[in-house]
Order: structure tokens, then C-alpha cells, then sequence
């Protein structure tokens, strides 16, 4: 295969691709900095002196982010204690 790539073409487009690039440029930090805030968030409930917030706060992590990402179609255990069953 020899085919060659016109790149004096894209010179038109250039405003696009750098507005496309700073897209997701702004995007990225974002979802870092609002990924950052949720953890801080969650581990000062779980840390917390009240034990209703931190158990209410684990078993929402467990069903909304490991069991569908991280279980891969297994049971997942949301109980601290247990360990979980293949």
C-alpha cells in the first residue's frame, strides 16, 4: 500500500481541528477534576463518624459503578465483610 497522505489539504480546516482539539482538551479536565471531587466526596462520607452515610454511600458505588464496569457478568458482594462468590 503507498498511499500517501495530502496534508496541505487540511490547511483550510486547521480552525476546525484546533477547535476540536480544545473540545476535548476542556472535556478531559472536566470529567478529571469532577472524578477527583466524587472520590474526595465519597471517601470523607466513608470516613465519616456516622456509619449510616459511609454504608449508604458503598452500596450506591457498588451498584452503580463496579457492578456494571468491574463485574464483568459476576455477583457482585457490596457487604465489606463477605467475600465475594464465583
Amino acid at each position: 500500500m503507498t498511499y500517501q497522505l495530502n496534508f496541505p489539504a487540511l490547511w483550510p480546516y486547521l480552525p476546525q481541528l484546533l477547535s476540536g482539539l480544545w473540545v476535548t482538551i476542556m472535556l478531559a479536565a472536566v470529567a478529571t477534576v469532577g472524578g477527583i471531587a466524587i472520590g474526595i466526596c465519597g471517601a470523607a462520607i466513608r470516613c465519616s463518624r456516622y456509619a449510616l452515610p459511609g454504608r449508604v454511600w458503598g452500596i450506591g458505588w457498588c451498584l452503580c459503578i463496579r457492578a456494571k464496569c468491574g463485574s464483568r457478568g459476576k455477583a457482585v458482594s457490596c457487604s465489606p465483610g463477605r467475600k465475594r462468590r464465583n
